[in-house]
């Protein structure tokens, strides 16, 4: 839906002029998308997406027709991943909106799928299916799978306060504890799902008769990307590293009404120097609460 590389027109030279061609929509007749095994964090940041390039009076028009177009088949977590924390920011294993079919797998001595409809669509392509109605045990096995996923999340991010707290930490020294490793390669843009920083590119032929302008995944781990005139705004790692969390944690919420985490754990599992955004934050978090004279454990 917001694809690293989008050419966003080309022109080509007419005469005295230039004749521009821009992407047209979709029409009835091209490719759609399936999504198979979306998880419900990625549900979830699909949401806040959906309010980022879908919401307010200017949309991205690339991002809303492949949205609109997408038929998305959900899978519930019945195994939790070291690294995730879904159930903590309250964004899973369950897939609970969003979906057109949400799917459940159990392998318990027996083998076989709960699905849910979500939508008009899902019903009409479940309806091809051969299938028939679960029964209360089996519904209920599945269900414990998905409690006990929730259960072993191998990581935990307290969401309440986030804002407040890193709003009045901006000097903690634990940022330049993070920045003494960091190394600013991008990693953990890339792989968030909720992330949506770009640049653009106008590149030219040697002849000078054609021009594309290209959209490209940036990251705000990079130099260049807070550069304006006179350099950088933000020239050092440590910078770089409190403006993504304080983001992801802070001022989404003052954009978007919610963080722009959604406990996927992808920042922790690519990061090659093994840096923990929940670590970080409850670092800060507990010096926050022991200077209000708070215990981290009764907050």
């Amino acid at each position: 839906m917001f694809p690293p590389v989008l050419k966003l027109f080309s022109s080509r030279k007419n005469g005295e002029g230039f004749q521009i061609s821009e992407e047209l929509p979709l029409s009835e007749h091209e490719e759609k998308y399936a999504l198979l095994g979306v998880r419900a964090c990625d549900l979830s940041a699909i949401q806040i997406q959906d309010k980022v390039f879908g919401g307010g009076t200017y949309q991205d028009p690339a991002y809303v027709r492949v949205r609109n177009q997408a038929f998305i088949i959900a899978v519930n977590c019945t195994h939790a991943g070291g690294t995730c924390f879904c159930s903590s920011v309250r964004t899973g294993p369950r897939a609970r909106v969003g979906f057109d079919l949400a799917m459940s797998e159990v392998l318990d001595g027996e083998h076989y799928f709960i699905v849910e409809v979500g939508t008009d669509r899902g019903e009409n392509v479940i309806s091809t299916v051969t299938r028939r109605p679960a029964e209360d045990r089996e519904v209920e096995k599945a269900e414990h799978l998905i409690r006990a996923a929730a259960q072993s999340t191998g990581r935990s991010l307290e969401p309440d306060n986030t804002r407040e707290i890193l709003y009045q930490n901006t000097e903690h020294p634990r940022w330049d504890a993070v920045a003494a490793r960091c190394l600013s390669c991008a990693n953990c843009t890339m792989v968030c799902p909720t992330c949506f920083c770009a640049t653009v590119e106008d590149t030219t032929d040697l002849a000078g008769t054609s021009a594309d302008r290209i959209r490209k995944w940036d990251s705000c781990f990079t130099l260049d990307f807070s550069y304006i005139h006179g350099g950088s705004v933000r020239p050092s790692s440590r910078a770089r590293y409190r403006h993504w969390i304080t983001h992801k944690l802070a001022s989404w919420v003052d954009q978007f009404g919610a963080i722009g985490c959604v406990g996927c754990g992808r920042c922790i599992t690519w990061c090659p120097v093994g840096i923990d955004i929940t670590e970080e934050f409850r670092v800060i978090r507990e010096t926050y609460l022991m200077n209000r004279g708070t215990s981290p454990n009764k907050e």
